[in-house]
């Protein structure tokens, strides 16, 4: 019988027994960290986009609830007008952030910007109020009430505001009574103040024909940010193209701010679909503005329905 020699015995034996170095215990905590780490930084991201989601969803629902509003409670009624402005009307409908965008503004008379009825006509109600204190530990969130009523209560985090123009556009002083109007209802998310106006100088080429505009933007980073989200939505009011007065809302694809070689801090915006703004039109950003519903409509008073 054959034996091994007595040094190749403990090699072999040494060998089935070894076990885990430091070098691999601490190449194995270096991967766990890395993997750790990346599922960490994807929570965030991943409550933004739910979040986002949120936005978007609601934003849409109450675009078109908010155009039914304006039809049922009268604001294409012009008997409800404060002031009737000079025919064909352009006019903008905001009593709660009070912006003009370039036309008349208008209020109503049974939803003054004083009025408790305001609040509830121009805010959305998707966002409704909960309360933690009174729910144990496995108990869900108890919903919220105005006081003495059964109307549950909202965050009121979503406003809108309306515009009214021709449809078709027709020329700046032109006295031609229109027959239909489109009528824009812009939807705004935790929206701050009223709007901030930017004149265009020019624009863009290169980069998608008619979809980007160039302008001076001398604001700081994060006040660009919170201006011109990608998403967001701004109006553009232009009274050069040949004597006819529009005012287009557009989404914004992409926005970048930048210096030009005079040193001057310019923006260029470009939108989900072209525009007809040229130089010397206005841009208008609302800050929180998030999403626009159109529908072509006939005011009541003018249109021969309601005679």
């Amino acid at each position: 019988m054959l034996f091994a020699p007595p040094a190749l015995s403990r090699r072999n034996s040494d060998s089935r027994h070894r076990g885990i170095t430091l070098m691999e215990v601490l190449i194995s905590i270096g991967i766990l960290s890395v993997g750790l780490t990346t599922v960490v930084a994807l929570i965030p991201a991943g409550g933004s986009e739910a979040r986002r989601a949120v936005v978007e969803d609601r934003r849409a629902n109450l675009c078109m609830s908010a155009i039914h509003d304006a039809i049922v409670r009268g604001v294409l009624d012009t008997s409800n007008w404060n002031a009737l402005p000079t025919e064909p009307f352009r006019i903008v409908i905001d009593p709660l952030g009070g912006a003009t965008l370039g036309f008349t503004s208008v209020e109503l008379s049974n939803l003054t910007a004083t009025s408790v009825a305001t609040a509830t006509v121009f805010q959305g109600e998707d966002d409704l109020s909960y309360s933690l204190e009174n729910s144990g530990e496995e108990d869900p969130p108890v919903p919220l009430y105005f006081r003495g009523n059964s109307r549950r209560l909202s965050e009121g985090s979503y406003t809108w505001l309306a515009t009214l123009v021709p449809s078709p556009p027709v020329a700046t002083g032109s006295t031609a009574v229109s027959q239909y109007y489109l009528l824009s209802v812009c939807a705004c998310y935790k929206r701050e103040g009223s709007a901030t106006a930017f004149n265009v100088t020019a624009p863009a080429t290169g980069k998608g024909v008619g979809r980007s505009i160039v302008f001076p933007c001398a604001v700081g980073r994060d006040r660009f940010r919170s201006l011109f989200p990608r998403g967001g939505v701004v109006f553009l009011h232009d009274t050069t193209n040949g004597g006819v007065e529009t005012c287009d809302s557009r989404r914004i694809a992409l926005a970048t701010q930048y210096t030009d070689e005079n040193e001057n801090q310019m923006a260029e915006v470009m939108f989900d679909r072209p525009t007809l703004a040229a130089e010397g039109s206005t841009l208008y950003a609302i800050e929180g503005a998030v999403g626009v519903a159109e529908k072509v409509v006939r005011l009541e008073g003018v249109s021969p329905w309601a005679q």
